[in-house]
């Protein structure tokens, strides 16, 4: 539920916005001082067992995954160290052995990720068509003038071993249609069936009034974000049962799309504010 959920929120924002930042995920903000590499780490039978694409998916059914890019500011390729100028990852083929019936996306928007951006994402999503086991790999080209004695830019694909905890292989299962091995965020579900979420007003220009009707008295986390995944609000908030009311003062923000949340035990609800001036 929750990652379908914010597929289909993030989606809406490339579509109804100009000024959105995203093109279908948001980087996960745990890894912002990992180095270089491609998140979670991949399996690798010794080293990373629960490592990979742990969730299973099932044929003709909607699926999504999300990887984080950590982008650093320099890179060690061939014994060079190099300043990164950008990272690049294709619009089409940059996925390799991505099954019939999904696509990718990416975050920023346009597949360009620069050290500034610190972290970026990509997504997988559709309905894979054919039962397999597939061996996915990511393939994106380096950009960084320091690189012009080994050739500028440079291609690699990850996972790779030559980077830190790159070592494994992202594997896609995919099985027959209504296997119950397919994923099912129950959690997710069961906190969306006890709490909604909206806010109004939705555009506002400095205050808006979060309004959270809740089924059950519950201690809560309060968290808004920016498209790019970083954490700009976060607090614990106390509900009652019925309907429930907490100011957000977005006034130091500039204008665009966020996104909020609220959050217990892992589980999330999320949905979507504009701030316009």
């Amino acid at each position: 539920m929750k990652k379908l959920l914010l597929f289909s929120l993030f989606s809406f924002f490339l579509m109804n916005s100009t000024n959105a930042q995203s093109d279908g995920c948001v980087p996960n903000v745990q890894y912002q001082d990992s180095t270089f590499g491609v998140y979670p780490a991949p399996y690798h039978v010794d080293n990373n067992p629960d490592g990979g694409i742990q969730d299973t998916a099932c044929v003709n059914t909607p699926y999504y995954f999300t990887w984080t890019i950590k982008i650093p500011e320099t890179i060690t390729i061939a014994g060079f160290t190099a300043t990164i100028d950008s990272i690049v990852v294709a619009e089409t083929g940059a996925i390799v052995n991505l099954p019939a019936g999904m696509e990718y996306s990416f975050n920023p928007t346009l597949g360009v990720f620069l050290p500034a951006d610190s972290l970026a994402c990509i997504t997988i999503f559709g309905s894979p068509q054919v039962v397999d086991q597939y061996d996915l790999k990511i393939t994106m080209t380096i950009f960084s003038q320091d690189l012009v004695l080994i050739g500028n830019p440079q291609t690699v694909t990850l996972p790779d071993p030559l980077f830190p905890q790159a070592d494994g292989n992202y594997y896609l299962e995919v099985v027959e249609e209504g296997n119950p091995n397919c994923f099912v965020d129950s959690a997710d579900d069961l906190l969306a069936e006890s709490f909604s979420i909206r806010n109004l007003p939705n555009p506002f220009s400095d205050f808006t009034n979060i309004e959270i009707t809740a089924e059950n008295s519950d201690e809560l986390i309060f968290r808004v974000f920016d498209l790019v995944g970083n954490e700009i609000h976060r607090e614990e908030i106390f509900v009652t049962q019925g309907i429930n009311n907490h100011e957000f003062d977005g006034g130091r923000l500039a204008n665009g799309i966020y996104m909020y949340t609220i959050e217990k035990n892992g589980a999330l609800v999320s949905e979507k504010m504009i701030i316009n001036r």
